[in-house]
């Protein structure tokens, strides 16, 4: 496979197959930012294509020693490190360290127990790095409010006393990493006013980058066996395998998660 770029032709049958499987997926990353660099808006969207593809065919080659958790090949799930913390409006937690999957490191915040609850929902978010929205607060996203409502009114909550949060490193701004970030804000603020999808693509990249994968092998190494997940992606619903009793939504308005009902039939209590 070759793909012309300025007249020239670079060798993606080499590179692919060159590399060790699990080391593939950088090498195209290479690849792609070697190729989006100079190359057209074009360029760049049949990069990201094909690397949509590639990624897609490597999956399928993945070791017999990976195992599959939610839509797609994992590695090993077990921590690489794990402490006992206290977090100010939460209580004592546990933190958990994975391995870096799909370029997304998942840090797990468990409160309490929930493993093997027999089929009892815990509430759980899936969050995706933001650093100017939860560091920061930027009003541009919803990402800090989202955070720190779900850590101090939900996994603080002791109407629950267990839960998670799984914060992927990795995933700034839907996977393209701080700087591409502010490119594409550049873009969305300027004359053309692109959207955020629009903008990323402008930049070379695919709408949205993100796996959530690296989130689905911490519930399983956690042994999850119910949710309730604080979203409005439904590409996180359709990232982890774990049962979902309910999504819970966010109300920007009301700057907060609107899980009253939601919990109250799962409780059998009256709404």
């Amino acid at each position: 496979m070759h793909v012309a770029s300025h007249g020239a032709f670079w060798p993606l049958d080499g590179l692919i197959t060159a590399a060790p499987v699990r080391c593939r997926t950088q090498v195209f990353n290479a690849y792609r930012g070697q190729h989006c660099q100079h190359g057209s808006a074009i360029a760049g969207v049949m990069a990201a294509s094909l690397a949509r593809e590639f990624l897609f065919q490597a999956g399928r080659l993945c070791s017999r020693s990976t195992r599959c958790f939610g839509s797609g090949c994992t590695g090993s799930a077990e921590p690489e490190s794990m402490a006992t913390e206290t977090f100010r409006g939460v209580g004592e937690v546990r933190v958990f360290a994975y391995p870096v999957q799909d370029r997304a490191r998942c840090i797990a915040v468990v409160r309490g127990n929930v493993s093997r609850l027999g089929g009892v929902p815990i509430p759980v978010r899936i969050h995706s790095e933001c650093l100017l929205g939860d560091v920061f607060d930027s009003t541009r996203c919803q990402c800090g409010p989202q955070l720190r409502d779900f850590m101090l009114n939900v996994l603080g909550n002791d109407e629950h006393r267990n839960g998670a949060m799984l914060y992927l490193q990795g995933h700034e701004g839907k996977g393209i990493g701080l700087s591409n970030k502010l490119r594409s804000y550049v873009l969305q603020d300027g004359s053309e006013r692109l959207s955020e999808e629009d903008a990323n693509i402008r930049l070379g990249f695919a709408p949205d980058e993100r796996s959530f994968r690296a989130a689905a092998a911490a519930l399983e190494h956690l042994e999850v066996d119910s949710v309730v997940l604080y979203t409005d992606n439904p590409r996180k619903v359709a990232g982890i395998s774990t049962a979902i009793a309910a999504v819970v939504p966010w109300s920007s308005r009301e700057q907060r998660w609107i899980d009253e009902a939601v919990w109250a039939r799962i409780r059998g209590q009256p709404t």
